[in-house]
């Protein structure tokens, strides 16, 4: 058997180099399509106004119309949702149910793209000792305070 000089890879080989290894070539990836920003309208705008005479809460004017731009009126997607919370605690009043169901109407209005999610505090009114502490108690008087919302047209 005689001694392959030639191939750097082998035993005894006078070149004293080690192989290298291959490096792979990275694959360049396109790049992202651009965003294309969505004409303001004045569908979008009564929507934002709409929405504005509501929420306490929006962190700004500017994050609520680039998400109206984003995904409300006319986006092809889901939508967005707009939250609230109660503590079921006992008989409804004028507030809490009429007010209420205006409010949410206003927020949801039709194309506008939009759910709002209610967060039932039903802990919260345990906590509070609401309805005695009884928890049963508590989801009866929070699903009585869902049926008056739905009955007045929320």
């Amino acid at each position: 058997m005689t001694e392959d000089t030639n191939n750097p890879n082998k035993e005894g080989h006078g070149g004293g180099k080690q192989p290298q290894p291959q490096k792979k070539k990275k694959e360049k990836k396109p790049p992202p399509p651009p965003k294309v920003e969505r004409e303001w309208t004045e569908e979008m705008q009564q929507d934002l106004e709409r929405i504005l005479s509501v929420g306490e809460e929006c962190i700004s004017e500017k994050e609520l119309k680039g998400l109206i731009t984003a995904k409300g009126r006319g986006a092809d997607n889901a939508g967005f949702n707009l939250y609230d919370g109660f503590e079921p605690s006992g008989r409804m009043h004028i507030a809490q149910g009429v007010f209420k169901a205006m409010n949410v109407n206003k927020c949801t209005h039709d194309g506008t793209n939009s759910t709002f999610v209610f967060w039932v505090a039903d802990w919260f009114a345990l906590m509070n000792d609401k309805m005695g502490g009884d928890l049963e108690k508590i989801k009866i008087v929070g699903q009585y305070l869902i049926e008056v919302w739905k009955a007045a047209g929320m």
